[in-house]
């Protein structure tokens, strides 16, 4: 993928109007690499070469893929929603993610009493509905994989050691920033 400046009025709000300038991370000074590998671009958080990726892909296929996930909020028609910027639920979101640490299955729906068991029988268990495979183990192993490694060499490595997470194996997960320089 291309890690180059892109022009924000194609990618914030979709068309022609707004204030020109470049759009990448939110940090003080941007920084370029041109061309890098996707994998590279995921783990160190190249938002401007991830939105070139999202539009070669195209915004219905993102959308078809994200309600595929999990994910029934309508999502924005602007290519910043290939970035994660439409609003959605934290229980989607959660779902979403579970896929790839599941090998590409969907998780059970969520409940709050699984089972109850009196003198050792069981008077109530939640009924397992069908799971159903969103997206192959392949993929879902190189996602999880990929996730796993924005904590170990990309730029949560020092959140986790901030917070004394350093050690707890197979941490996955996706760094956001925004407005303002806030973390997600």
């Amino acid at each position: 993928l291309m890690d180059l400046p892109l022009d924000n009025r194609k990618v914030m709000i979709g068309g022609e109007g707004g204030i020109l300038g470049e759009w990448g991370t939110e940090q003080r000074e941007n920084t370029y690499e041109g061309e890098i590998p996707a994998a590279y671009a995921l783990i160190r958080s190249k938002t401007s070469a991830s939105a070139r990726l999202g539009n070669e892909i195209g915004l219905d296929v993102v959308k078809d893929l994200s309600k595929n996930l999990g994910i029934e909020s309508a999502l924005l028609d602007y290519h910043s929603t290939y970035l994660g910027n439409s609003e959605i639920s934290l229980l989607e979101l959660t779902r979403a993610y579970t896929i790839f640490a599941n090998l590409g299955w969907s998780s059970a729906e969520p409940s709050l009493i699984g089972k109850i068991t009196l003198n050792g029988q069981t008077v109530y268990q939640r009924a397992n509905k069908d799971r159903p495979n969103v997206v192959s183990m392949t993929t879902a192993g190189q996602v999880s994989d990929l996730l796993q490694a924005s904590f170990q060499q990309g730029i949560l490595a020092e959140a986790l050691e901030r917070n004394g997470l350093h050690k707890v194996d197979n941490v996955a997960g996706k760094s956001g920033t925004v407005y303002g320089f806030s973390d997600t």
